[in-house]
């Protein structure tokens, strides 16, 4: 038995020798009583650390009592146990949370099973109490109940017993019998509030620990109770009373604590791990003046297997800082498992230790799953055998471990027939099909990541419809003319999925003879520019075949020529002539016949139904002399195929007009508003000059600019008679022509 004492508050002595009473449950009569002796001196009880000074006025003894004793059979017989009981008076009135302390005895319990049914030995502490509390400061301690044969413990705090000694009889020669009374709380506090605080005192049921922020100095009493259970039934317990001194310490920093990887950066407490990956950090505790004890605990990290996580060392002590390296390679088994790891870090900080406790998670997320390409084509022999070929990116994958290939007969479900495992050929030969050209035999596959977990299906290939199967004929989206000198040819992107390369063929329309141009190896090569035309003199048509991996070409594509844009002058207007532009699914919708001029910009003067290559341009600015023009081939949409909203242009010719004048031998210059201004009519002039003279040689008039019109009038004066004067003009031509017209013109007033 022991019992605490306060030694610098209390009064009390520990008795010498200790009275004890042995008592049956149900009857509650004394069975036998003993005079325990007290073992050697007290033993008082060390709170702080050696290097700690200024202490607060605290004390306390532990007595310990020992005897041995017998139980006889035929004296402790009854099947509901018994109890043992020490009683004392009284407790130290200064004691805050229960009523009139001075007056309350208190009586040490413990419970036992029938002696002669069930051998058992009682739980005991293994850790000293620790009894002084910082104001403000967490507290977690715990006793370390031992129990000798395995049985389960549970822990609660409940109300101290108070007893029958009193003043009078403070030292009873033997302790009264059971049932005992409690003390009596004061308000605010009870057994799950008996140290008042943010936490206040709690335990944990299970593991005995003790926790406690207290808020309020003072003296205080609570009692620790320890039940022990064996297959479900509870066989005793013992009781501990701790009278706990809270006081207003000295600060005393608490440690920290953090994870970092290998660059000291800061990693989150809960963490991911992608199979296969590995998770590395150092955990680290610190504190600015107190030497640190870290403790990291775990299920996982008592195990030897490889994948398990592992810490340099469980428990590290250190001054000022101590860190400890964890790491975890991951394994496939631990899929989709989150595990949770306690940090426990203690100083020796004055005037008590101080704890602090954090906590990290990982995840173990799957590894990703690996998705395979799909079949591409087939290749026969014999009539018994099949050679799959496929698509290879997936093995590229870091998760790649094989490919997993299946195959059905008919309509029957498919089964797996292999694995394949790196390195292979993008085929696999199955010689097992008799009669392929009549059993449908089929063919799928999946990549297993290396965990062993297969990724979605591929695609589906039989070997009846590989034998029907052929590249689908190729088609042009457009035959276009690139700044009046070469040819750019357009296709769409084949959705063959065993594509292996690109056939283009080129020829000057009405050669039947074609020649390959270029061969493409990459399925979204899908243009080409002919660079070696002559877009002015001829038409060029192009055809597209493609070849798959199983060498299957597909027929010959659709043709599609450029077109090629002719025309000539006549004066007042142009003719223009093209080659059709019709090798579209759904046709040519219209053409779209352009034209710019020195004044206008291209645009559109015509559109023509896809019926018409051939058009009159009479509508010719005169202003201007030279004329571009090109065609444009807009695609019909419809439903009879596939529509790419293309469009087609033609070559650019440019024709030209010759100028020409009109020159009036007279005009009235009287003023009277009809005929009174004389000049030229131009068409399709570009430059102009005109000079005017009067019989003697005399320049009278002068103008460059075509619009300007002579009045009759000379040095800005006005002519009265009629005369006759000479003109001279010199004019160009867009075309390059130049022409020089001389005449009289005469004056009448």
């Amino acid at each position: 038995m022991k019992v605490l004492r306060d030694c610098i508050n209390g009064r009390a002595d520990f008795d010498q020798p200790a009275s004890v009473a042995v008592f049956d449950k149900v009857t509650h009569q004394m069975k036998a009583s003993y005079s325990m002796n007290l073992i050697g001196p007290a033993q008082q009880l060390n709170f702080f650390g050696p290097n700690c000074s200024d202490l607060p006025n605290t004390c306390t003894e532990v007595g310990t009592y020992r005897t041995n004793i017998t139980l006889s059979p035929s004296i402790f017989n009854n099947n509901a146990g018994y109890y043992f009981a020490y009683e004392r008076c009284c407790r130290n009135n200064i004691i805050q949370n229960i009523v009139a302390p001075q007056d309350a005895s208190i009586t040490l319990y413990m419970e036992i099973p029938p002696p002669q049914f069930i051998k058992n030995s009682t739980p005991y502490f293994t850790n000293n109490p620790n009894t002084f509390l910082c104001v403000n400061n967490n507290f977690t301690y715990n006793l370390k109940y031992k129990d000798d044969d395995g049985d389960s413990l549970v822990y609660s705090l409940v109300t101290p017993i108070n007893g029958f000694a009193n003043k009078d009889q403070p030292q009873p020669p033997l302790p009264a019998s059971g049932p005992y009374p409690n003390i009596t709380w004061q308000t605010g506090y009870s057994n799950i509030n008996a140290i008042q605080g943010n936490p206040p005192l709690t335990i944990n049921a299970k593991t005995g620990e003790i926790t406690v922020n207290p808020t309020t100095p003072g003296v205080h009493v609570a009692a620790i109770r320890v039940e022990e259970y064996r297959f479900g039934k509870k066989l005793g317990e013992v009781r501990l009373e701790l009278q706990f001194l809270v006081t207003t310490c000295k600060v005393n920093p608490m440690p920290e604590i953090r994870l970092a990887d290998e660059f000291g950066k800061p990693v989150p407490f809960n963490s991911e791990i992608e199979i296969p990956g590995q998770l590395c950090f150092d955990i680290i505790s610190t504190d600015p003046e107190d030497s640190l004890e870290m403790s990291i605990s775990g299920s996982w990290l008592d195990s030897n297997i490889a994948y398990m996580p592992k810490v340099v060392s469980k428990t590290t002590k250190g001054l000022k800082e101590v860190r400890t390296r964890f790491c975890w390679q991951t394994s496939c088994t631990l899929d989709g498992i989150t595990k949770t790891f306690n940090i426990n870090v203690k100083d020796n900080g004055c005037p008590i230790p101080k704890t602090n406790t954090a906590s990290f998670t990982i995840k173990i997320k799957p590894m990703p799953l690996v998705y395979s390409t799909d079949l591409l084509c087939m290749f026969f022999q014999n009539n018994t055998s099949t050679r799959v070929y496929f698509g290879d990116t997936a093995s590229k994958n870091p998760y790649f471990g094989h490919y997993a290939f299946y195959r059905a007969i008919g309509s029957g479900p498919f089964e797996k027939i292999d694995s394949l495992y790196a390195p292979f050929s993008e085929s696999y030969l199955d010689a097992n099909t008799p009669n392929y050209r009549n059993i449908n035999y089929r063919y799928m596959m999946r990549a297993v990541n290396k965990c062993g977990k297969e990724g979605i299906t591929s695609d589906t290939l039989g070997t009846l419809e590989q034998l029907i199967a052929e590249p689908q004929q190729q088609r042009l989206i457009t035959v276009t003319v690139e700044d009046n000198k070469r040819l750019k040819i357009v296709w769409p992107q084949t959705p063959e999925k065993d594509f292996a390369m690109y056939y283009l063929y080129k020829s000057k329309k009405g050669d039947t003879a074609f020649k390959l141009l270029q061969a493409f190896n990459s399925i979204t090569d899908t243009f080409y520019t002919d660079e070696d035309v002559k877009v002015q003199e001829d038409s060029y048509c192009y055809y597209l075949m493609m070849r798959d991996t199983c060498d299957n070409l597909s027929e010959t594509g659709k043709l599609a020529c450029s077109i090629l844009l002719k025309g000539n002058s006549h004066p007042f207007e142009h003719n223009l002539e093209w080659t059709p532009f019709n090798y579209w699914a759904n046709g040519t919708k219209v053409y779209e016949i352009l034209r710019q001029d020195q004044q206008n910009p291209f645009m559109i003067l015509y559109t023509k139904p896809s019926s018409q290559q051939s058009i009159i341009d009479d509508k010719l600015n005169r202003k201007s002399g030279i004329y571009q023009y090109a065609i444009v081939a807009q695609e019909e949409q419809g439903d009879a195929g596939p529509f790419f909203g293309a469009s087609s242009l033609s070559n650019e010719i440019t024709l030209t007009q010759s100028p020409l004048l009109h020159v009036p031998n007279a005009f009235t210059a009287n003023r009277d508003g009809m005929n009174d201004e004389w000049g030229i009519r131009d068409v399709f002039v570009k430059d102009y000059h005109l000079r005017v003279y009067n019989r003697w040689g005399q320049l009278v008039f002068e103008t460059k600019d075509k619009d300007v019109q002579w009045k009759g009038e000379s040095d800005n004066s006005y002519i009265n008679q009629t005369d006759t004067y000479v003109y001279l003009v010199t004019y160009t031509g867009w075309d390059g022509s130049s022409k020089t017209l001389r005449g009289n013109v005469t004056v009448i007033r």
